[in-house]
C-alpha cells in the first residue's frame, strides 16, 4: 500500500511555482498572443485560481479524503513508467486497448496494485494521460495535477474565446460561464475524467471555428475528429449527449425553414410530423429494451449509493418504474438534481457545503431569469442558435446525470462538462432582448 503522505513533499510547492511562471509566460507570448490588455488581466487571474485549485484538490485527496480516482490514475501511470523502463517497446501500452495491458498487471507482481488494472478504457485513458506527463511533471503527483489543470486552461480560454466572438456584448458573462464558476475550477483542474472531458470539448469548439473561418481546414478537420474520439473514449455519453442535441437542432431547424415556404409545404410538414407522432405512439413497445436498460443501472445504481457503506452524501429519487412513461415521469426530477442541488439542507458533508451555495444561487438566479424574460424563451430559441444547441445538450446530459448518480461528490463532478452551457443558455436568457427586425427578413442563426 502506498503511503498517502509520500506523494507530495514540501519541496514540490516550490517546484510547483516555478512551473507555474514558465507555463503562464509560455501561454502569454505563444498561445495567447496579441490580446487586449483586459483579456490578460482576466487570464492571469484566472490561471492563479487554476493553479491554487488544483493544489486545495490534490490536498484534499490525499488529507481529506485519503484516496480517489486521481491517485489510483496517478499509481497506474506510474506501472506503466516501470514497464516501458523495463522494456521501451512496452510503450505500446499508451497506444493499445486496456485488455492487453490488463493481461500484463495480473501477472507482474512488481507493479503497484490499483483499482484501475481491472477498471474502463476511460480511466485507462486517464492513466495513459498520467504516464505522458510523468515525467514532465518530475515524476511528481502534485505536478501531474498542475498538468492537467494547465492542459484544460488552455481548453477552457480557447472554448472563451469562441463564444466570445458569438457574444462580445457579455464578456464578464462568457467569462464567468466558461472560467471562473467554481465547480469548474476545482473539478476541472485535476486527475479527473471530467478535466480530459471538458479540455476536447473546448479543443473541438476551437477546431470547429478554424475549419468555418477556413483555417488550415485539413489539419483542423483531424484534431476535431481526434477530439470527438477521446470524447467519446473518455465520457460517451457525453459525446452521445451532443449528438442528440445536434440531431435535434438540425431537425427542428429543417421544420422552420420548411414552414417559412408556401402554405402546401407547411400542411405536408405537419402531416408528416402528425404521422410521425402516431407512429411513435403506436410504437412505443420499440422503446422497452433501452428504457428497460437504462431505469435497471439507473436503480441499481440508486440502491448501490444508498448502501450502508459509510457515505453520508447519497441521496434517492426513488424507483424509476420500468416503462417508458416511469422514466418520462422521473425525467423533470433529474434535471433538477442535475442542475439545482444538493440543497443547503441536504449538506453532511463539509466539502458539499460549497456546491450547496453554488447550487442555490444558480437556482434563485435561473427562477429570475425566467420570471425577467421568460416570455422571450421560445424567441431565444428560435433565433439563436447557439443558445439552442446548449439547451438540447444540457437537458439530454441532465437526464442522464441525474437519474444515474445518487452521490453529491460524483454528481458535483460528473456534470463539468455540461456547466457552462446550461449557465450560458440561462444568462442568454436573462440578458436576452428581442430585435424589432424588418418584415420579410429571416432569423440571425
Amino acid at each position: 500500500m502506498v503511503n498517502l503522505n509520500s506523494l507530495i513533499s514540501d519541496s514540490d510547492f516550490f517546484i510547483l511555482l516555478l512551473f507555474s511562471l514558465l507555463a503562464y509566460a509560455v501561454m502569454r507570448i505563444f498561445i495567447f498572443k496579441d490580446k487586449s490588455k483586459s483579456f490578460y488581466q482576466m487570464f492571469k487571474i484566472f490561471f492563479l485560481l487554476k493553479v491554487l485549485s488544483g493544489v486545495l484538490m490534490s490536498l484534499l485527496t490525499i488529507y481529506y479524503w485519503k484516496e480517489g480516482d486521481a491517485i489510483f490514475y496517478y499509481l497506474e501511470g506510474q506501472n506503466m513508467i516501470q514497464l516501458i523502463k523495463r522494456d521501451f517497446t512496452n510503450i505500446r501500452y499508451l497506444f493499445i486497448p486496456l485488455e492487453y495491458y490488463q493481461n500484463q498487471i495480473s501477472v507482474d507482481n512488481d507493479l503497484i496494485k490499483t483499482y484501475n488494472g481491472s477498471g474502463a478504457e476511460s480511466s485507462f485513458l486517464v492513466s495513459k494521460f498520467c504516464a505522458i506527463l510523468y515525467y514532465p511533471a518530475l515524476g511528481k503527483y502534485l505536478l501531474v495535477n498542475f498538468f492537467f489543470g494547465l492542459f484544460s486552461t488552455i481548453a477552457q480560454v480557447k472554448l472563451y474565446l469562441v463564444v466570445l466572438k458569438r457574444y462580445p456584448h457579455l464578456k464578464k458573462v462568457v467569462a464567468l460561464c466558461i472560467l471562473f464558476m467554481p465547480t469548474l475550477l476545482l473539478y476541472s483542474t485535476s486527475i479527473f475524467k471530467e478535466t480530459l472531458c471538458l479540455s476536447f470539448i473546448g479543443f473541438a469548439f476551437f477546431n470547429f471555428q478554424q475549419i468555418v473561418n477556413s483555417k488550415n481546414t485539413a489539419l483542423h478537420c483531424f484534431y476535431l475528429l481526434l477530439n470527438v474520439y477521446l470524447i467519446f473514449i473518455v465520457k460517451s455519453y457525453v459525446l452521445y449527449a451532443f449528438l442528440i442535441a445536434i440531431f435535434l437542432l438540425l431537425f427542428f431547424q429543417f421544420v422552420g425553414v420548411m414552414f417559412r415556404h408556401s402554405l402546401i409545404t407547411r400542411a405536408l410538414i405537419l402531416l408528416f410530423l402528425a404521422g410521425l407522432s402516431l407512429l411513435s405512439y403506436n410504437r412505443l413497445d420499440f422503446f422497452d429494451p433501452y428504457v428497460l436498460t437504462f431505469v435497471d443501472a439507473s436503480n441499481f445504481f440508486q440502491q448501490h449509493y444508498n448502501s450502508d457503506f459509510g457515505e453520508t452524501s447519497s441521496f434517492e429519487i426513488g424507483e424509476i418504474e420500468t416503462t417508458l412513461q416511469g422514466l418520462l415521469k422521473k425525467i423533470p426530477l433529474g434535471i433538477f438534481t442535475t442542475y439545482f442541488r444538493p440543497h443547503l439542507w441536504e449538506v453532511k458533508k463539509p466539502i458539499v457545503f460549497f456546491s450547496a451555495l453554488e447550487s442555490f444561487l444558480i437556482l434563485a438566479f435561473t427562477i429570475w431569469a425566467f420570471i425577467k424574460n421568460g416570455k422571450y424563451l421560445l424567441i431565444l430559441i428560435r433565433e439563436d442558435f447557439f443558445a439552442r444547441l446548449s439547451m438540447y445538450y444540457a437537458i439530454v446530459l441532465g437526464i442522464i446525470i441525474g437519474l444515474t448518480t445518487f452521490n453529491f461528490g460524483t454528481l458535483i463532478r460528473y456534470k463539468v462538462p455540461v456547466v457552462p452551457f446550461a449557465w450560458l443558455f440561462v444568462f442568454l436568457l436573462f440578458y436576452y432582448k428581442p430585435i424589432q427586425k424588418p418584415k420579410g427578413s429571416s432569423p440571425d442563426q
